[in-house]
């Protein structure tokens, strides 16, 4: 899981796993070192879950309102949002921010 360079302290899973492009900043409990990070994976995980958005759209249009259809959509688009939060936060670069007015 993400962890602080400054002094390896496990970061919160949702505060690691919704970081991106636009809040890409996070504060350490532990040590209060800001810490940003590498917007690069942002984009996958942003992927993965506006992949599972367009799923239920899609499932919408072409079932109607049928509810176990749809109910499986949302749940299968709930799974890969977990699972791209679960990958950013596993992958994610940080690296200490020096000027914190920034």
């Amino acid at each position: 899981m993400a962890n602080c360079p400054k002094c390896n302290n496990r970061l919160p899973f949702l505060k690691a796993g919704l970081l991106s492009r636009v809040r890409n900043r996070v504060e350490c409990r532990s040590c209060n070192t800001i810490l940003e990070a590498d917007t690069s994976l942002s984009s996958i995980s942003g992927l993965i879950g506006g992949l599972g958005g367009a799923l239920v759209i899609w499932n919408k249009e072409i079932f109607g309102n049928q509810s176990l259809s749809l109910i499986m959509a949302i749940a299968t688009s709930v799974v890969l949002i977990i699972v791209a939060m679960l990958i950013q936060n596993r992958f994610i670069k940080l690296k200490i921010v020096e000027n914190k007015d920034h």
